[in-house]
């Protein structure tokens, strides 16, 4: 954590005037907290959550808590701190009234519903004095001033007080702490999304039932309540909406949270299916959706056209006994049951005025689609005729066959090819007599001919370009049908696959062009990026990020490009540790970029001066320092180490930490120096004060440059 340049040098001035104090058969204090991680969680925009810390002496002497402070350059904003003012000393062997002490800290008005009615952030002005076995209790309150991830941290500092006859001790070796805070909130009103906004159940079979669905989806960072949704006068009866949570009313959806509405479509023999959905709600900008439900609408553009193979007889077969004719045929369709399929039999040159319109009924019997179709012989045509097969689906899309048959009859003069026409000056001429396939309305065959005898050569068949757009089926045209539809057609937002790319309405308002979840009729603002959509998350980039027409500050948003964040100062599993002992070094950063951090270590001057570097890596976030030898006849010496952190953008950070060497290990379990059982009150002698103030020269001036460098937001 950051400190103003001047502070920190009259902090390094101060560490080298440290006492070395213990006490003649009796522990020093010993400092333990409850947390050195407090996690708020989500807190709403708006409320106050309030955790707990507890400081407790463990040791057998008094401990002095000279400061309680929330870490600054950090994101304090969101932080209050909440001082105590009496300790606890329950579990304590010794009296309980005598422990306690008034600590002269104003009392900061924490009622019984943990609100805070007072705040301060500082405990410095007055030295906190915990007996053995006693602990003190401050809170910490995260009320978000910003949106997102919410870091900061609490220092905890412990001191002796320099008198003849002390009061009070400084924890010996954990002298200080770092307790790191974080939370997240999130920011602003409901912001609906209905999806998606046309409905559309196509064509089913006749009798099926398909359920789809309609999600109600708050993207907004805030509580949406929806209305129970109504339809209009005409909404067609075919559609059963189940309300679900909706049927008691109101509803009451949370940020980032949805809602299904299951409906079901009865398909039947109509057409033309449809209702109005409107769903009213508490968004501020569209409090009132619309969702088009439609069933059944027009041809199925995903229709295929059905298929007949007429397999008996063969062109030209004479029959000529009272016996039924009998057609051999197979139907199918990719989109519906053959038995559902419209089928006749008509003749192609039966003029007779009482000659029945249709000769039979070719329906399959079967979903197989095979069938047999009896023609009896009094509707047949005495001579030479076509038999027409005609098969339609539901669509209106049709396929035909035909095959020429001789009744009661003999192939008529010149008919070489015995396909049952002539060629020559006769009526329904043959206009190939030499080709059993070519025959006047004969099945059109992609052969390069003119089979049915009409002028014109393929047309029905792939090869053919049907519907006018210049492209056949064997050309790409996946729909010869329609004009429409054709390869390198403009996709058009009509549930068709106008370009024939396999992908229906792509690059239209109707279809998710980036794969984010929602297309333009879902509000999606950019749909050819995948990083803008309604549920996206608000970033400081002037874009307007989650398509709710605000941008940036006005919306609440998250840094994209901030300074990475050292939270507190340096932690260390030890403050004070024996020569040549080492010690676990570590720091917290937080960055809303979510970078990589790279990490330089240093040493002061002193350390510099004597050649010693005693960390184990000047690159790592968690280093592990070991401490030089003391001259002889040191009492101990303080000395700063630094760290700066730095992001990829070339922001940096930067924290120390203090850290005293002793001449023998300190026992940092019970808290008392094993070099020394005598009271001691040691000030600064003339060779610390020298090396103090040489130290406080060099880093002076280093940490005034880091104070005005700061972080580089």
């Amino acid at each position: 954590m950051p400190r103003p340049g001047l502070s920190l040098s009259f902090l390094v001035l101060l560490s080298a005037c440290t006492k070395d104090i213990s006490v003649e058969g009796r522990e020093l204090p010993q400092m333990t907290i409850s947390s050195e991680r407090v996690d708020f969680g989500e807190v709403p925009w708006g409320e106050i959550y309030l955790e707990k810390i507890t400081i407790r002496n463990t040791g057998a002497s008094p401990l002095g808590v000279s400061e309680i402070a929330i870490g600054i350059d950090e994101m304090e904003d969101n932080f209050i701190l909440h001082l105590g003012t009496l300790i606890d000393c329950s579990d304590a062997v010794t009296d309980t009234e005598d422990a306690s002490e008034d600590t002269g800290l104003t009392n900061m008005g924490i009622d019984d519903a943990h609100q805070a009615t007072g705040s301060t952030s500082t405990a410095s002005a007055s030295i906190i004095i915990i007996e053995e076995n006693c602990s003190y209790d401050f809170q910490v309150s995260l009320s978000p001033s910003t949106v997102g991830a919410i870091y900061g941290s609490v220092l905890v500092r412990t001191a002796d007080d320099g008198a003849e006859e002390p009061t009070h001790y400084q924890d010996p070796d954990d002298a200080h702490k770092t307790i790191i805070l974080q939370g997240s909130s999130s920011k602003g009103a409901g912001n609906i999304i209905v999806s998606p906004r046309t409905l559309d159940f196509a064509h089913p079979n006749s009798g099926e039932t398909p359920t789809k669905y309609v999600e109600i989806h708050n993207v907004g960072n805030g509580p949406l309540t929806v209305q129970t949704p109504t339809l209009n006068d005409d909404c067609d009866p075919r559609f059963d909406i189940d309300f679900g949570r909706l049927t008691e009313g109101a509803l009451t959806l949370d940020a980032r949270t949805s809602t299904l509405l299951p409906i079901t479509y009865t398909a039947d023999d109509g057409r033309n299916a449809e209702c109005e959905m409107t769903i009213e709600s508490s968004d501020l900008d569209s409090p009132s959706s619309r969702v088009s439900l439609r069933g059944q609408m027009g041809s199925d553009p995903l229709c295929s056209p059905p298929s007949v193979d007429l397999i008996s007889p063969m062109p030209g077969q004479i029959h000529g006994t009272s016996d039924d004719l009998v057609l051999e045929l197979r139907i199918a369709d990719s989109d519906q049951r053959p038995t559902s399929l419209n089928c006749s039999v008509t003749s192609a040159f039966n003029d007779d005025e009482e000659a029945p319109e249709e000769l039979a009924d070719c329906r399959p019997y079967s979903d197989s689609g095979y069938t047999l179709v009896n023609i009896p012989t009094e509707l047949l045509m005495t001579g030479s005729d076509t038999l027409m097969v005609t098969v339609q689906d539901d669509c209106g899309l049709q396929a035909t066959a035909s095959v020429g048959v001789v009744w009661n009859a003999d192939y008529p003069p010149g008919d070489n090819d015995h396909d049952g026409f002539a060629s020559g000056a006769v009526a329904n001429a043959d206009c190939d007599d030499d080709d059993i396939w070519v025959y006047p309305n004969a099945p059109e065959i992609a052969d390069g001919k003119d089979n049915d005898c009409d002028g014109e050569i393929d047309e029905g068949t792939s090869a053919m370009d049907d519907d006018g757009d210049s492209f056949s089926e064997d050309d790409g045209d996946c729909n010869d049908f329609d004009d429409t539809i054709y390869p390198g057609a403009p996709e058009q937002p009509d549930y068709k696959d106008n370009d024939c790319d396999g992908v229906i309405d792509d690059n239209t308002g109707l279809f998710d062009d980036d794969g984010d979840g929602f297309a333009e009729t879902d509000n999606d603002c950019a749909d050819n990026n995948p990083n803008i959509h309604p549920a996206a998350i608000e970033y400081c980039d002037g874009i307007d990020n989650n398509c709710n027409g605000l941008k940036d500050e006005r919306d609440g948003c998250i840094e994209i490009d901030a300074a990475p964040m050292v939270l507190g100062e340096i932690q260390m599993s030890a403050t004070a540790i024996g020569q040549g002992e080492s010690t676990v070094m570590t720091i917290e950063v937080y960055d809303p970029d979510g970078t990589e951090f790279d990490f330089t270590w240093q040493e002061d001057e002193k350390l510099a001066a004597q050649g010693h570097s005693g960390f184990d890596s000047t690159s790592a976030q968690t280093v592990t320092w070991t401490a030089p030898m003391l001259d002889e006849g040191s009492k101990g010496e303080p000395y700063t180490l630094f760290v700066i952190v730095n992001d990829p953008e070339g922001h940096s950070d930067w924290a120390f930490g203090e850290i005293k060497v002793m001449p023998n290990p300190v026992d940092g379990t019970l808290g008392g120096d094993d070099s020394v059982n005598d009271v001691k009150k040691s000030g600064c002698k003339k060779e610390e004060e020298n090396n103090a103030m040489s130290s406080a020269a060099f880093f002076t001036p280093f940490l005034m440059l880091l104070a005005w460098r700061r972080r580089d937001r």
